[in-house]
């Protein structure tokens, strides 16, 4: 049977109790490698340090002139310093100059080329002007140099052993161009947390096939998918689960490759509603069962040695809240990533009459925040109910009420979760 870890019939968790529970009781993926390109929106597992300088060697920041400072020193609009042109260095150049730069000389340098020995400022091109001489080429300077102007050191960006990837970091696109600039052409990264995904109900019909009068499409279940999948998650779905506890029962049990089983629907107190039963003649252990939230209180969470249950509300808003507030978190314990929960935002409510809720539960509205007014307005949109998909599809952010008052009048401060 399920054992239940308190005795008698517990109060509600709060939903911050409920996300403790369930983000301690996961354990982080194993690592792997995998080539860097195919690693953008990774986690990487263990710091990598820098095999190499970045830059590696002194260079050119703009197309100009490479000089000695002190020769330009004195230089001013009405008595210019002429310098001998005396070569030219590009980037890609095989070899550094073979030569220390001359005094009372230049060299023509482009970007990202190597600094010539001897040379300690690079003017801009645009700051000078060229005179033929005969054979020879000499560049005017009309003012000084100051010290080391455009040039990067070798290691200015980052220097060798320097961490450039640390454990629990996501590969943006710039931290890949970070790695690959470092040395790595591979990384090691946490692995997906696998996770498999079963939508409860007979009313169900699977997307792509008519339903049956008395049936709906079984949009749930690709919701949660995508959502999952978007945290970083490896989805599997197993379909649905028909209202027997037989279905349930073989369904929930075939998830042996997964470390979670999530089901949507079928954990509340109907007769239909086999999910927790299910879990009982499996013999899990039932950590908790409903939050303190609207949407999605009956929400329940459980284990069976190292595999996690989460069963989600069936209403498709009190699903996806749930993924967010606690699924997620969960995905990010799992790759070691350093945040778990997102910050909320301060905001202003912009209804008119005020929004009322209950006072002994934690509410996440629907709301369409403007970011861009000072501060934010938070709107707290007309499709409340939990089975209202066009509302929460309408909506950027949840509007979060806390435990306490029933109701929140325009123009009070809010916090609400942004979705992106």
């Amino acid at each position: 049977m399920i054992k239940s870890s308190q005795r008698g019939t517990p109060a509600l968790l709060q939903v911050h109790e409920a996300q403790e529970k369930m983000v301690a009781l996961v354990v982080p993926t194993k690592s792997e490698v995998l080539h860097l390109t195919q690693a953008v929106g990774r986690i990487i597992a263990g710091a990598h340090a820098s095999k190499r300088n970045c830059p590696p060697w002194d260079n050119s920041a703009m197309d100009g002139f490479a000089l000695r400072m002190d020769d330009i020193a004195s230089a001013t609009p009405e008595s210019p310093i002429r310098l001998k042109l005396v070569g030219e260095v590009a980037c890609g150049d095989t070899s550094e100059p073979s030569f220390e730069l001359p005094p009372a000389c230049t060299l023509r340098i482009m970007t990202g080329a190597v600094v010539p020995p001897g040379a300690d400022a690079v003017v801009i091109k645009e700051n000078t002007r060229l005179e033929t001489q005969g054979e020879d080429t000499f560049v005017i300077f009309e003012g000084p140099a100051k010290r080391h102007a455009n040039i990067r050191f070798a290691g200015e960006d980052v220097a060798q052993g320097a961490v450039v990837g640390d454990d629990g970091n996501c590969i943006t696109p710039a931290r890949l161009s970070l790695l690959a600039s470092a040395g790595f052409a591979q990384v090691e990264v946490y692995q997906k947390p696998k996770i498999a995904l079963i939508a409860s109900g007979s009313e169900l019909a699977p997307l792509g096939v008519e339903p049956a009068p008395h049936q709906i499409i079984n949009s749930n279940i690709h919701a949660v998918a995508a959502a999952l999948e978007s945290a970083g998650a490896s989805v599997r779905l197993l379909g649905i689960a028909t209202d027997t506890l037989d279905a349930h029962v073989a369904l929930m049990s075939s998830a042996l490759e997964d470390e979670w089983v999530v089901t949507i629907g079928g954990v509340s107190m109907g007769e239909k509603d086999w999910v927790r039963p299910a879990l009982t003649q499996m013999n899990a252990e039932q950590i908790f069962w409903k939050v303190a939230m609207r949407p999605g209180k009956p929400l329940v969470f459980a284990r069976k040695e190292r595999q996690l249950f989460v069963g989600l509300p069936g209403n498709p808003v009190s699903a996806l809240v749930g993924t967010e507030l606690f699924l997620k978190p969960m995905i990010r314990r799992a790759q070691n990533r350093h945040k778990l929960f997102k910050t909320p935002v301060w905001a202003e409510l912009s209804n008119e009459a005020p929004i009322k809720k209950r006072a002994d539960f934690k509410t996440y509205f629907r709301a369409k925040v403007d970011f861009g007014s000072q501060p934010p307005k938070a709107l707290a949109l007309t499709k409340q109910s939990s089975g209202q998909i066009s509302g929460l599809a309408a909506a950027n952010a949840l509007l979060v009420a806390p435990v306490g008052p029933e109701s929140i009048a325009p123009g009070e401060p809010v916090q609400v979760l942004p979705f992106s």
